[in-house]
């Protein structure tokens, strides 16, 4: 079976809802999230101040927020269908910004995980 990995970049709707929105992302929509067959694990992260160089622009448009969901599957595009024909079924919340509109990008993996040696 392959695996990947889904990442979704993000924001709250208002910056004072964002306490509302990382308790509905973190405690009711990844739960969910995680029902879909296929889907092993998730996790979330906030965009550090401590940044890497980066090239011009805002390359997230302003998203600050990424979720990564572990996936595995035979056939990505048939988990891809999954979860999108399974959307109607997760909670939705007007805490999560939909201007910008989240960015979604799915990857397969194409080599073996390292870990570090001890």
């Amino acid at each position: 079976m392959a695996r990947g990995i889904l990442i979704v970049f993000s924001n709250p709707s208002a910056p004072e809802r964002e306490s509302e929105f990382n308790r509905w992302y973190s405690d009711v929509h990844l739960p969910e999230f995680l029902r879909v067959p296929g889907v092993r694990a998730a996790r979330r992260f906030a965009l550090s101040e401590s940044q890497m160089r980066q090239p011009p622009g805002d390359p997230l448009g302003g998203r600050r927020f990424l979720a990564a969901y572990e996936l595995e599957a035979d056939d990505f595009g048939a988990l891809r269908n999954r979860i999108i024909e399974t959307m109607p079924e997760r909670t939705q919340s007007d805490a999560l910004g939909r201007d910008p509109l989240p960015i979604t990008f799915l990857f397969e993996q194409i080599g073996e995980t390292q870990y570090e040696e001890s």
